[in-house]
């Protein structure tokens, strides 16, 4: 018989070997990880401090520069004769300050710096709530007769609770004439509201702008229209938050989308809220414009105007076209939009709300006004309204082949 005796004594050896060089393989795999853990480890705690020491050093910058924003407004100087106002940037923290946007708590800052002025020409001082709350009557009385229009009280109220929030928890309980002084100016002068921009006149606009090729100041207030968007945040739209349909069927996956609040850009919405998307479920064949603007820089701006320039333009046609009788602004199309969808039944009052983002019944009400659009129609002139259906019936084809059709003469 054969002798295996050498051949296994060799197979055993060398499996031996094998062993011995995994193990130490295994082993020194081992201790490279460790040390390109530790070497991590020791980056993140030399990193760590550095990244802090950005942040806070960013934060204290922009403290800075929103406390010299506010101490520029004439009067400031008078918040600090009154003890209990919290001032920005000085009593108030970083963080309490944001709570509102800026611009807001610029307006607060301004309207109290009014009331201050007015207490001080009086030589009157606030001495408890009840004398604070007989003043802020008194002073609402005096905008009233001034002919300042209603929403003045509201926001010197909300302005009084937020620079003087330890006296002011409670508006109902600390300021009652106050809170009754507003409930009273808003039913003697009702808030004024922007009316909703007709279809019709909408399409006229339109059918001027394209008529001097300017297709995408055309496609702007279509956008808006069919959106509710404001004109401000949907004017500060960047690339990468144009959205492409994603595969699937296509009453699900299969529409483009505007991401207006992407929670990287760090900017809250009106209702304070991230992530706020809106569907274009409209005109399908603007997918080949959606193309061109996604193959720009996503960082790039989709619109190549400004607000301002968009905005002057939008109101001059209408004037051109005899409709400044008309609320001819930008943000006349969000109310536009959701009284023209609700009147034609496109859309569902349910619909509307969740596409305008409307957390409340009253904003909808506020937004969605039938009868207001349907008495506006009657105010566009006969010629108008003839050029708005024929620019209307050919959307299409003045978008996609660029088909013109000329405004109408009007003094």
């Amino acid at each position: 018989g054969c002798q295996w005796g050498p051949l296994d004594s060799s197979l055993s050896v060398s499996a031996a070997h094998l062993k011995a060089a995994t193990n130490t393989f295994a082993a020194a795999f081992s201790m490279v990880g460790l040390l390109f853990a530790l070497m991590l480890a020791l980056l993140w705690l030399v990193q760590a401090p550095r990244k802090e020491a950005r942040i806070a050093r960013r934060r204290s910058e922009a403290k800075v520069r929103q406390m010299q924003k506010l101490q520029e407004i004439q009067g400031f100087k008078i918040l600090q004769k009154f003890e209990h106002i919290i001032l920005p940037g000085s009593s108030m923290g970083y963080l309490e300050q944001r709570s509102i946007q800026f611009p807001c708590l610029k307006v607060y800052v301004i309207m109290v710096i009014a009331f201050c002025q007015w207490c001080l020409e009086r030589e009157q001082t606030w001495r408890s709530k009840a004398h604070l709350d007989s003043l802020v009557s008194d002073y609402m009385d005096h905008l009233y007769l001034q002919g300042e229009p209603s929403h003045v009280a509201g926001k010197l109220v909300s302005a009084l609770k937020f620079l003087v929030p330890k006296w002011l928890s409670n508006l109902r309980v600390d300021l009652p004439k106050s809170v009754s002084s507003v409930k009273g100016w808003n039913k003697l002068c009702p808030p004024k509201q922007r009316l909703p921009f007709p279809f019709l006149a909408l399409m006229a606009v339109i059918g001027s702008l394209t008529y001097n090729a300017l297709m995408w100041e055309a496609f702007f207030p279509l956008a808006l229209f069919r959106t509710y968007v404001r004109p401000d945040v949907f004017c500060r739209l960047k690339v990468h938050q144009l959205i492409r349909p994603a595969s699937g069927p296509v009453e699900v996956m299969g529409h483009w989308l505007f991401n207006l609040n992407p929670v990287e850009s760090s900017i809250l919405s009106k209702t304070g809220l991230y992530d706020q998307a809106v569907v274009w479920d409209g005109e399908s064949w603007w997918k080949e414009y959606f193309e061109l603007i996604k193959g720009q820089d996503p960082q790039s701006n989709v619109w190549p105007f400004k607000y301002r320039e968009i905005a002057a333009l939008f109101t001059r046609l209408c004037s051109l076209l005899g409709m400044a009788t008309l609320n001819g602004c930008l943000y006349a199309l969000q109310h536009g939009g959701a009284s023209h969808d609700i009147l034609s039944g496109k859309r569902s009052l349910a619909d509307v709300k969740l596409r305008g983002h409307w957390v409340s019944d009253s904003s909808l009400r506020r937004y969605a006004k039938v009868a207001r659009i349907t008495a506006e129609a009657a105010k566009v002139p006969e010629a108008t309204r003839k050029y708005g259906m024929t620019v209307a019936k050919h959307l299409k084809v003045i978008f996609c082949k660029h088909m013109v059709f000329k405004p109408p003469s009007l003094k």
